[in-house]
Parts: C-alpha cells; sequence; structure tokens
C-alpha cells in the first residue's frame, strides 16, 4: 500500500508534459519546403498568381523573397535560401537569396538551353556553396555545383543516367547527394570532392522517386514501385531499406540528422494526409502524434504534408489548407521543453 502511495504521489508532483505547438505561418497560398536545422526559420514557395516565395523566422514572421519562382532549399542557419528566379530576359535561372532577402543569381555554366527555364537551385551550406540542376542546350537536365571560387561546373554522372540532379550538400560543400533518371526509374547518387563516390552506383535502378534527404546527405528519401504497390525506401550507407510497415504507400520526403524521424505524405488532392516516421514505432499519422503531445491545430485547419524536419527530429514543417481550402504552411514544436527562438535573426 506505501510503494502505491508514494508512486501516486509521484506522479500528482511530476509535471505534465508539455503541449506541442502547431504554428501557422500566415502566408496565403504557401507550400513550406524547407526548416533551418534548429528549426526556428522556415522558406518555401507561394502559389496562386504570380509565383513568390518565402522566408519566415520566429522573431519576424514571415517575409517574401524578391523576384522568387521556386523556393528549394535553406541552409542549417537560416541565412541563405536557395531556388530559382527570373533574370533579365524572364528566364528561369537558379539563384539565392542572402540574410537580408536580396537575390543573387548564379551565372550560367557553358552549353545550357538560352530560354524557359535553364536552372534551379536545390540545396545551400552556410558558406554558401549551392548545388541543383542545369538544362543543356539539348533538353538534358544535368547535376551542378556552384561556389564564388568555381562558379557553376557540372557534376560528372557515375553510370548510364542520361538525366540527373544534386538534391543536398553537406555544409563544407565536399559531400553531395542527388539522383539519377532513366525514363521512370531511378538511381541514388553521391559524390566527394566533385568526383563520384565508387559505392554510388550500387544501388540499381528502379522505378519511383527520391524526393529528399537529411542534410549531411547520409541518407536520400523516397519511395519505390507504383502508386498501387509502393513502398516507402531510404538510401543510406550501407544501402537500401524499404519500410513496410505504412498501411498506404507514404512518398519520404525528408530526414532528420540522425535518420531517427523522416517525414511525408501519401494519397493526393483531398485525400492527401501527413505522416512521420520513427524509428522505435515506424509510422505514425500526423492527426495521430499531435493528439499523443496534446496539440490541435486551429479550427478550420488541415494538414496535407510533411515537407521538413529539423536536425534533431523535434520540429516538423508543412502545408494543409484551412477554410474554403486556403492553402497555408505551418510547423509543429514536439519538444517538452519548447525550441528557443529568441536568438537574432541570421
Amino acid at each position: 500500500m506505501l510503494r502505491y502511495l508514494l508512486l501516486g504521489a509521484l506522479a500528482i508532483a511530476s509535471p505534465a508534459p508539455r503541449a506541442a505547438t502547431f504554428i501557422v505561418i500566415g502566408v496565403r497560398g504557401s507550400q513550406l519546403a524547407a526548416l533551418s536545422e534548429d528549426g526556428c526559420v522556415g522558406a518555401g514557395g507561394v502559389l496562386g498568381g504570380k509565383p513568390a516565395g518565402f522566408r519566415w523566422t520566429a522573431r519576424t514572421g514571415a517575409k517574401s523573397l524578391r523576384d522568387a519562382i521556386a523556393v528549394q532549399g535553406l541552409s542549417p542557419s537560416g541565412a541563405f535560401v536557395a531556388g530559382s528566379m527570373l533574370d533579365d530576359l524572364q528566364r528561369e535561372v537558379a539563384g539565392y537569396w542572402d540574410a537580408g532577402g536580396d537575390p543573387h543569381r548564379l551565372p550560367p555554366m557553358p552549353d545550357l538551353e538560352t530560354v524557359g527555364s535553364v536552372s534551379q537551385a536545390h540545396a545551400i551550406s552556410d558558406e554558401p556553396r549551392i548545388v541543383g540542376n542545369a538544362r543543356r542546350s539539348d533538353g538534358v537536365r544535368v547535376a551542378f555545383a556552384w561556389s564564388t571560387e568555381t562558379g557553376m561546373r557540372a557534376l560528372p554522372p557515375s553510370g548510364g543516367e542520361r538525366e540527373f540532379r544534386a538534391i543536398a550538400i553537406s555544409d563544407d560543400g565536399r559531400q553531395i547527394a542527388g539522383w539519377g533518371r532513366e525514363g521512370t526509374r531511378v538511381r541514388p547518387l553521391r559524390w566527394r570532392d566533385g568526383q563520384p563516390w565508387p559505392t554510388a552506383s550500387e544501388v540499381g535502378l528502379a522505378e519511383g522517386e527520391i524526393l529528399g534527404s537529411s542534410r549531411d546527405t547520409d541518407a536520400l528519401v523516397g519511395w519505390q514501385g507504383n502508386d498501387r504497390s509502393g513502398t516507402s525506401v531510404v538510401y543510406d550507407r550501407s544501402g537500401i531499406r524499404q519500410l513496410t510497415d505504412a498501411t498506404t504507400l507514404v512518398r519520404l520526403q525528408a530526414s532528420s540528422d540522425d535518420g531517427k524521424v523522416l517525414v511525408g505524405d501519401s494519397g493526393s488532392g483531398g485525400e492527401r494526409r501527413p505522416w512521420v516516421w520513427l524509428q522505435q514505432e515506424g509510422f505514425v499519422a500526423l492527426d495521430d502524434l499531435l493528439i499523443r503531445h496534446h496539440a490541435k491545430p486551429p479550427t478550420g485547419w488541415r494538414p496535407l504534408s510533411l515537407t521538413a524536419v529539423s536536425a534533431n527530429g523535434k520540429r516538423l514543417g508543412g502545408w494543409g489548407t484551412y477554410g474554403s481550402d486556403r492553402l497555408d504552411s505551418f510547423i509543429v514544436d514536439l519538444t517538452d521543453e519548447g525550441i528557443r527562438c529568441d536568438a537574432p535573426s541570421p
């Protein structure tokens, strides 16, 4: 009896777990694409009307990015945003925005397309160094890396891929990850110091998509198969992992630094649904995770997709609808103590 009384007293004395926080970005038409390492800065694109982009910080809220066509990446500190913008000839070209929000177009490398969509930046480090894809004059998309020292340079293919792209870069710029495509079949690719790694081609071509990565480029995530019999997959240094515990096809889009938290979505249109994969228990619907953490989206809100996760896996970012199907973005803070975002903006 004494033991049960003591346990009851301890339970009463212990503070209740902190409820998770559902943070609304508040940009009409926005789709968050990336989070900073600590999850205190986010960036993404804006649909509806003229293409646009935004960067959000916990201190200042959301601010538009001038000339943005698409927003794809965010540096670990949140200081730099990568994507594409219009040049003086109204072509879509790769570029980045600095801490003050000013746009910087990347000068193209030789033998690129001269009209339409020329290049796109997908990931950026804090140096900054940038990777992405560019369209050659023959229409083929190839991966590139950019730095202030070298400018834009093409990355060599590792095999017979006709098209290939770079989507992740380590903060020191030495490691780059991406994918190659032949028709509907893709293969994970990696480069080190500008050259393909010997292990880059060990995983064969398979139907599906590679959609995202961890910040250190160690893990690429996506799915294999087709809409009827697809499987979530992770490509890491040890090979390929198929995550088969989901009741539906979950398209993985981002990974925490340690690979223990993955995020993505399933379905399409109004049936889209966000998911979190946790190493200890597998796939958990975001709705169920919010209930577990005593959090509830504002009235009228419906999260549809998770596209980003902080380094420690405690902040999740994505987009959804509220009201009459108006798009907007959100961040969910799952930490017990709350992530402090009161440091000066980058």
